[in-house]
């Protein structure tokens, strides 16, 4: 009669460690990246630095335009904000002398809604004109931007681009600009929506005591298991049949 064995299985990690292990991985990653990052937010805003475009249509009155220069920094480019009604009219942004906008094609409002973590890069069709990445252009309007869309961009110089985004939202009618970020590494991808990691001196306190505690729920757990002696070997019935050659 034969006999199998079957070996119980290690207790798994408890809950509790397993959520400091987790945190502290997290951390540890931030951390590890933060040195890679080099993501610089954009001053949409009023104030010292800021652009001053962050209200309806970019706090253009009604049937003008600005340009805002040397946006998102000084050299890069130029951003033309447009608010004009009429058949004729664009409502909506544009780039130029360095400074270009994601469109899906060459037509006019072909604008390029980016949902959250989509990748701005070189694979990106960027655009120059007025008419193809304005939000409404002549009779044609592109789709409504809520607060969970993007808009790309890329400034530079042939073959040395940085990728941004603006977070944009649009109605139909009016567009608002809420924030926005540019990767400072030339051809660097960048996520829409991705922001800057904290630099590891600015950890909090708390931050840092998770790490610790992380770490040292698992050297406990690791201590327990060692010191634990091993489960016995339970006997089962066997699922062996007879060999009928020993009859």
């Amino acid at each position: 009669m034969h006999t199998s064995t079957r070996k119980t299985p290690p207790p798994s990690l408890p809950t509790k460690i397993i959520r400091y292990a987790t945190a502290s991985c997290v951390l540890g990653k931030l951390c590890a990246t933060d040195s890679r990052a080099e993501i610089v937010m954009i001053n949409v805003g009023s104030g010292s630095g800021g652009f001053n475009i962050n209200q309806v249509n970019g706090n253009v009155a009604a049937e003008n335009f600005q340009i805002k220069n040397n946006f998102p920094i000084t050299g890069a480019g130029q951003l033309y904000l447009f608010n004009q009604s009429g058949f004729s009219s664009i409502t909506g942004l544009a780039g130029k002398s360095g400074l270009a906008l994601g469109v899906t094609a060459i037509a006019n409002a072909s604008i390029k809604k980016f949902s959250a973590g989509a990748t701005i890069d070189g694979t990106t069709s960027f655009n120059t004109s007025q008419y193809f990445t304005a939000f409404k252009s002549g009779s044609v309007t592109a789709a409504n931007f809520t607060t969970s869309d993007y808009v790309g961009f890329q400034f530079g110089t042939l073959g040395n681009y940085n990728y941004g985004w603006l977070q944009t939202t649009w109605d139909g009618t009016n567009f608002q600009i809420n924030s926005g970020a540019y990767e400072s590494t030339a051809n660097v991808a960048i996520q829409a929506g991705a922001v800057a990691v904290p630099e590891p001196g600015t950890l909090t306190l708390g931050s840092l005591a998770l790490l610790a505690g992380g770490g040292a729920a698992v050297r406990r757990y690791r201590k327990q298991r060692q010191a634990k002696p091993p489960e016995p070997v339970t006997p089962t019935e066997s699922t062996c049949q007879p060999d009928s050659s020993l009859n």
